[in-house]
């Protein structure tokens, strides 16, 4: 596994120094596949953060979020309250002039978000959108056998032939058109497709949820909806930090794998 002294020490961020990591911990959490991903962040494009020492704070924390997670090496952060308590965190950021403001976020459930639909025809232009908004996977049954039609790496829309004996067997169960419900079998389908490359949502997402100064902010006491997620996770702007998460990964990955391969022993 790669350490952090690897790396060449370049001059450090306003990000870093407002207490956000630096950039090589972020590529060493995106390589040992530890990333986050943090949607919402139009919040933080707020004019209230276009104050210098505001900015570089809010930033901090959403990239600590993303190498560090919710819970953990995060500089004043801490879960909410009743039904809320794991579910909804909350920090604390001060602009130049000692004015408090509160950043809330919250974990995603991405489980069952995306739908898997069985079809015998070949998918159309709609179909194909559905798919490259994430909010699809096609199993398209074809001369005895099912192929999969998924977004790959690239953004794009890309069918390969199932060659799982456990899929094709369930499968065989169900009578197309029809979407597959079982959480089980969506399940397998999810872990076929991430053994392909292709794009499906990580298990470690989490949003801002609120931005406000602390005087009477009022503190999110229960966890996100199923609705509240999947609102969260296909909004416009979402979808957009999502792919642009996913190219940032492939990325690192790359970049990681180069160093292993020209420096074995780091």
């Amino acid at each position: 596994m790669l350490n952090n002294k690897f790396f060449k020490k370049t001059i450090v961020s306003k990000k870093a120094l407002a207490g956000g990591p630096a950039s090589d911990e972020q590529l060493l959490a995106i390589a040992n596949n530890k990333y986050w991903m943090v949607l919402n962040s139009d919040l933080l494009n707020d004019l209230r953060l276009r104050n210098g020492q505001l900015c570089n704070k809010a930033n901090a924390l959403k990239h600590a979020l993303q190498t560090y997670g919710p819970t953990h090496n995060l500089f004043d952060a801490r879960s909410n309250t009743g039904k809320a308590e794991g579910f909804i965190f909350h920090g604390h950021v001060n602009d130049a002039n000692g004015c408090t403001y509160v950043l809330e976020w919250a974990i995603v459930d991405t489980n069952d978000v995306c739908s898997v639909r069985l079809m015998k025809s070949e998918p159309v232009e709609a179909d194909i959108n559905q798919v490259i908004s994430l909010r699809e996977i096609l199993i398209i049954e074809k001369n005895d056998s099912y192929q999969m039609g998924f977004c790959n790496k690239y953004g794009s829309y890309e069918q390969k032939k199932i060659k799982s004996h456990r899929i094709n067997a369930f499968l065989d169960t169900y009578k197309a058109p029809v979407y597959i419900s079982k959480s089980e079998h969506k399940k397998d389908i999810y872990n076929d497709l991430s053994s392909i490359e292709g794009r499906i949502f990580g298990e470690r997402t989490i949003a801002f949820i609120g931005f406000g100064t602390h005087e009477n902010y009022p503190f999110r006491q229960t966890p996100l909806s199923k609705d509240e997620c999947s609102r969260i996770l296909f909004s416009p702007n979402n979808l957009k930090i999502i792919h642009h998460a996913f190219n940032k990964i492939e990325e690192a990955k790359s970049k990681v794998a180069r160093v292993m391969q020209f420096h074995p022993n780091v």
